[in-house]
């Protein structure tokens, strides 16, 4: 997922251990995989709030130029 390139799904590569997130990451690991999380997720859109258009229920689309 290129930075800027709209794709507003997560990478999740840390959480504190314990936590919700961090169950979820340390599951993908132990499966061999990476944490994704989709554009409408809490994470993604707490992750990518200065980017995105106020009131958006996405990360997807184009940066925000405010």
């Amino acid at each position: 997922m290129p930075r800027g390139s709209g794709d507003g799904r997560l990478r999740l590569a840390y959480a504190r251990h314990g936590s919700k997130a961090g169950d979820a990451l340390a599951d993908a690991q132990d499966s061999g995989k990476m944490a994704i999380f989709p554009p409408d997720s809490d994470l993604a859109l707490q992750a990518f709030a200065q980017q995105i258009e106020p009131g958006s229920r996405t990360a997807d689309g184009p940066a925000s130029q405010h």
